[in-house]
């Protein structure tokens, strides 16, 4: 490739943001792709899932009712076009994992990021050992993502529009995002309650005097309310809620879909209370208790195993840049940082309102894209100045580190020494 259309690439020029989707959709699919099928036989919860997608392509009942449909209907939608074999079962994932990857870039470029920054966070981004592990897993986590990233980078550009007609159609795309989010998990439905929240609080600091911003991508631009609607904001997700759910339903000829939303509450309440890899929403930032998605013994000396267990170099640092995506919020105004801290806390304490009885580790992946923001929107600004090289070597420390486990996560057969007691550091990871 000749170096100055890479320069292009990098740094603007002439050639298009399409060029920059188009070569990490390639890269993405590649690492997603390749070896999708090592794991020959469904794996954690994909021993639920799978199953009731093939019921939901035979028009049966939902053999998993406390989950809202539309998840298992778009594994199920994986399988009539891959086949039922596990190419077919994780394909509608591994999609799912690309266009969470161009949501991440997305959001950037909307946000007001140069290329060169939104390109640092998209090479973050594909050292995610969540995204890369979910993407290659049937279940429902990385559809949900996808939704609820998306429904961010329309709402962004719905406040960013000039447009009235324009604003009110990318809004209401934004909710229904929202809406189908939560069809896929419950967990959806707080991100769509910190959007309304987050109009709200708009609407009041444009009345205070002291709001004379002129920052374009400042959090409190009172632009950004011109054209505002804020009920369709409030209809659609509810409306395209109860559309995830019938719709599925329908198909499935349920009788009573109220009944079923009902049913599907009251099941996730009483989630039974002992697992072997359980663990409490304060481990998951310290990575005290992971889980084993796959541990199969192939001979007395070697094993097939898939570790979830997020980036610890990503995750770690992460911590530390929220403290400067606050900052930057607070001191500078900027809406990414603003939306990093935000939703990062939405997600994660979140759960420390749910009463239920049993989380694991992987409950953690929706939070930690918004660490991924924060820490892309915190080391890119280095790029172009003297401490450039810390920036890199940031980049490097979480390749380094995807490449290390990149083992353990993709599903190899592995001899069980020496190798293990070099992946796994603490008991409790066993």
């Amino acid at each position: 490739m000749h170096p100055d259309f890479i320069k292009k690439i990098l740094v603007g020029g002439t050639a298009p943001k399409i060029v920059v989707y188009g070569l990490f959709l390639v890269v993405s699919q590649l690492l997603y792709q390749i070896g999708i099928s090592a794991t020959e036989q469904p794996i954690f919860d994909e021993q639920h899932y799978v199953p009731a997608a093939r019921q939901f392509i035979a028009h049966r009942i939902n053999t998993i009712p406390e989950h809202p449909p539309l998840g298992i209907a778009l594994i199920a939608a994986s399988i009539m076009l891959g086949g039922d074999r596990p190419f077919g079962w994780r394909l509608g994932s591994a999609a799912s994992g690309s266009l969470l990857l161009l949501g991440l870039l997305a959001l950037g470029f909307a946000c007001g990021l140069r290329r060169t920054r939104v390109i640092y966070v998209g090479a973050l981004a594909l050292c995610s050992h969540f995204i890369f592990i979910h993407a290659r897993t049937a279940m429902l986590d990385i559809y949900l993502c996808a939704f609820a990233i998306w429904a961010l980078v329309l709402m962004v550009h719905a406040l960013f529009a000039d447009q009235p007609v324009r604003k009110k159609i990318l809004l209401a795309s934004a909710a229904m995002l929202w809406g189908l989010a939560a069809c896929i998990k419950w967990i959806g439905l707080p991100g769509f309650i910190m959007c309304l929240a987050y109009l709200l609080v708009l609407k009041t600091v444009k009345s205070f005097s002291f709001n004379t911003t002129t920052n374009p991508h400042s959090w409190h631009n009172p632009r950004y309310l011109q054209g505002v609607s804020l009920p369709s904001l409030v209809v659609f997700p509810p409306l395209f809620f109860l559309l995830g759910y019938a719709l599925p339903y329908l198909l499935l000829a349920h009788e009573n879909i109220l009944v079923a939303i009902g049913e599907a509450w009251a099941l996730q309440q009483i989630v039974p209370a002992e697992h072997a890899y359980m663990s409490q929403w304060w481990q998951w930032p310290l990575m005290l208790r992971p889980v084993w998605y796959e541990y199969l013994e192939r001979s007395k000396d070697s094993v097939q195993a898939v570790f979830c267990l997020g980036n610890p170099f990503l995750l770690l640092l992460g911590l530390g840049t929220l403290c400067w995506s606050l900052h930057n919020w607070l001191r500078h105004g900027s809406l990414l940082s603003f939306i990093s801290v935000t939703f990062y806390s939405t997600f994660f304490f979140f759960w420390l309102l749910v009463e239920r009885q049993v989380s694991y580790h992987y409950y953690y992946f929706l939070p930690t894209l918004f660490l991924l923001l924060s820490c892309g929107e915190c080391f890119s600004t280095y790029l172009g100045a003297k401490q450039r090289l810390g920036a890199w070597l940031v980049l490097g420390g979480a390749a380094a580190f995807f490449i290390f486990y990149y083992p353990l996560i993709s599903g190899w057969t592995l001899p069980i020494l020496p190798y293990f007691d070099v992946w796994i550091w603490f008991n409790a990871w066993i």
